[in-house]
């Protein structure tokens, strides 16, 4: 069960227990929601914060004062967490958790891309060559199109009235207060609270600021009312930008758009497709570079030919000989691979994953490419696929 499978029920919704389209209080107690608050509070007894810590901020505050305590870091509990989720909202383009920027030169896709992906992703489709799964319920807020321009986009991607789009939640030019404002900020993660979306899209930037757009306070503004709120609470979320005159020197305004998301993506066209470069990303597992092709009939981004980095082979077979499963998070490999003795990078061991979990592919070579025979070991031992 995930919190993509099932809408708030009866504890967390806003209706109550009978009324809303997503109320499965009758079938489960608690929403994934719910029930991940009741762990956190369960494991919050089992490791209580330090009294001493708790004594000691209290005193420095003054007046008995514990402001601030829910951001401070309680040690057991969180070596103790479970954090073999999923690493990716949309893999390898949307590391979930984090916040991310697409921006691109205007007419070049950006906001088609992501609405190709973000509508497999709530439908449960095959994505990014990707298998089909659960559907991601997600929050867009679409301050740029017409509905006639999405009916047309959604009927391109092969939509139509047979299909079940409700755990895509879409607004249409909503009168939003700017999000660089507390009602603002307010309004969005009350809207992400009630539709429990693992995933935000605001298309785009500029269109919910009340701030000049270059003007760095305005971004500062934007992070404190919206972008931290949304991230504390477990919230995906992706900005849809515009590209400066110069595409090298980053999003239009100011340079301060870059500092409060994890990853930023230039997008630009390459032959018969599109191009993410990561011109920033905190974590060395998202890839530098994702080479996407766009297929029609219907339209469609799927994966360009791949490469491995290199130890990929080796870490794969090491896996393989240690049974880890090849589903499992780049966490829980990693930790295998500690526990064994042996030490690799955050990407290879997440390509090696990758890999292990897509049929037909040796590391070395391209996915589209045929298998050429087993592959061999990291001391050129052969082993059967």
């Amino acid at each position: 069960m995930s919190t993509g499978e099932f809408g708030p029920c009866a504890t967390c919704h806003t209706a109550g227990a009978a009324h809303g389209p997503y109320t499965l209080w009758h079938k489960v107690p608690l929403c994934p929601a719910c029930l991940e608050t009741a762990r956190r509070a369960e494991a919050e007894a089992a490791h209580p914060p330090d009294p001493v810590t708790t004594a000691a901020v209290a005193a420095e505050l003054g007046n008995g004062q514990t402001d601030h305590l829910e951001a401070l870091i309680n040690w057991p509990l969180f070596w103790a967490r479970d954090r073999t989720a999923p690493e990716w909202a949309i893999e390898p383009i949307i590391p979930r958790g984090k916040s991310i920027a697409v921006f691109a030169q205007g007419g070049l896709g950006k906001s088609e891309l992501l609405l190709a992906v973000t509508a497999a992703a709530a439908t449960g489709r095959r994505i990014l060559n990707q298998p089909a799964g659960t559907p991601l319920r997600t929050l867009y807020i679409d301050l740029e199109q017409t509905e006639d321009d999405l009916y047309d986009r959604l009927d391109e991607l092969g939509y139509g009235p047979s299909d079940d789009l409700g755990p895509l939640i879409y607004y249409m030019l909503p009168d939003l207060p700017p999000l660089d404002t507390p009602d603002g900020g307010d309004e969005i993660m009350r809207l992400a609270t009630q539709h429990n979306a693992g995933l935000v899209i605001i298309d785009t930037t500029a269109r919910v600021l009340q701030g000049p757009e270059n003007d760095a306070d305005t971004i500062r503004a934007l992070y404190r009312h919206t972008g931290r709120p949304l991230k504390a609470a477990g919230h995906t979320v992706v900005r849809i930008d515009h590209a400066g005159k110069d595409l090298e020197k980053g999003m239009r305004g100011t340079s301060a758009k870059t500092d409060d998301v994890d990853v930023v993506w230039r997008l630009t066209q390459r032959d018969n497709g599109t191009r993410l470069t990561a011109t920033k990303r905190r974590s060395s597992w998202v890839p530098e570079q994702v080479d996407l092709v766009r297929l029609q009939d219907p339209l469609r981004y799927e994966l360009a030919l791949e490469t491995w980095p290199e130890g990929t082979t080796e870490v794969a077979f090491l896996l393989d000989a240690l049974e880890v499963d090849p589903n499992a998070s780049r966490r829980v490999a990693g930790q295998a691979l500690r526990e064994a003795g042996e030490k690799a990078r955050n990407n290879v061991i997440g390509a090696a994953q990758k890999w292990r979990r897509q049929s037909g592919t040796t590391p070395g070579t391209t996915i589209a490419e045929p298998h050429p025979g087993p592959p061999r070991g990291p001391k050129g031992e052969t082993h059967a696929t």
